[in-house]
């Protein structure tokens, strides 16, 4: 059974002590570092100096948690909302009624939006490649 290593080792921080007394704790030496046996039985003791992995996300999920953001939310609402209201703005520029296809213009534009910012935030945080 490995040990867990702790950072903090007879009730102090490392990064408060001196050097000295962190090499001598420490047992290893600054210009050679630990020998192989030395790392062998570290390595037996608390396991390989490394940090785990998590659950590898699916891409599906990957993709739909773009969408996870409250600038994307509101934007979606604007365009149901605009798809289902008649809109007074669009009567002001014909004089019969528009058609429907310029009903759509608007969510179309929120739309884009939504597809822009979702792009940007792949790009920017690099979750998409990981």
């Amino acid at each position: 059974m490995m040990k867990k290593a702790s950072s903090n080792t007879n009730g102090s921080n490392w990064h408060s002590k001196q050097v000295k007394e962190v090499i001598e704790n420490l047992k290893t030496d600054p210009v050679t570092g630990l020998s192989d046996e030395e790392i062998k039985n570290r390595t037996e003791t608390y396991g390989a100096n490394e940090i785990p992995r998590g659950k590898k996300q699916s891409e599906i999920k990957r993709f739909m948690l773009q969408f996870h953001n409250l600038l994307i939310y509101i934007l979606l609402a604007a365009a149901v909302i605009t798809a289902l209201v008649e809109d007074p703005f669009m009567n002001r520029f014909f004089e019969t009624e528009p058609s429907a296809f310029l009903y759509w213009i608007y969510p179309g534009i929120a739309a884009f939006l939504v597809f822009v910012i979702v792009e940007i935030e792949k790009y920017t945080t690099r979750s998409w490649w990981k």
